[in-house]
This record gives C-alpha cells, sequence and structure tokens, in this order.
C-alpha cells in the first residue's frame, strides 16, 4: 500500500498545473473522506465508545472548509439579492 501526501497528491492531481476539475474532485474526495471519519466518530459514539480515534490530514480539513465556506458565500449572496429585491418594491 502506497501512503504519503506525495503519493496521494499525484493519484489525484496528475497534471501540473492541476485542471480545474481534478481540483474540484480532490476537493469532494477529500471533503468526503473528512465526513466519513467524521461518521466514524458518530457510530463509535453511539456504540459507547468513548475512546475513539481517527486522524484528520490537514488536505481533509481545508476540503471540508472549502464546501463549508462556499455554501456560506452562496447564501450570503442569495440572502443579499432578496434584500435588494425587496428594498426595490
Amino acid at each position: 500500500m502506497e501512503i504519503g501526501s506525495g503519493r496521494l497528491t499525484d493519484a489525484e492531481l496528475p497534471s501540473d498545473p492541476p485542471r480545474p476539475e481534478e481540483l474540484s474532485n480532490a476537493i469532494a474526495a477529500n471533503a468526503q473522506s473528512f465526513q466519513n471519519k467524521l461518521e466514524q466518530l458518530e457510530q463509535a459514539r453511539a456504540q459507547g465508545q468513548s475512546a475513539a480515534e481517527v486522524r484528520l490530514t490537514a488536505q481533509e480539513v481545508a476540503a471540508a472548509l472549502v464546501q463549508a465556506l462556499t455554501v456560506c458565500a452562496i447564501l450570503m449572496t442569495a440572502g443579499a439579492w432578496v434584500w435588494r429585491r425587496t428594498r426595490r418594491h
């Protein structure tokens, strides 16, 4: 099994520079891995295991933040649009 940030990056981002779809796919894969690990913790807690542990990578945390911030930006933009529309009428 090949493990290491360089090998994983090479697998997810084969182009240099990475193409936009490669970046999107890498962010999605890392965000999904982050979510899977949170679910593992939740399952352990639900089973009464207090000493459960997962290891998150910087890429997983960053990807989860990117997705969360993207949702926030979309909601803020939509809210601003609605506010502007209601101020006109």
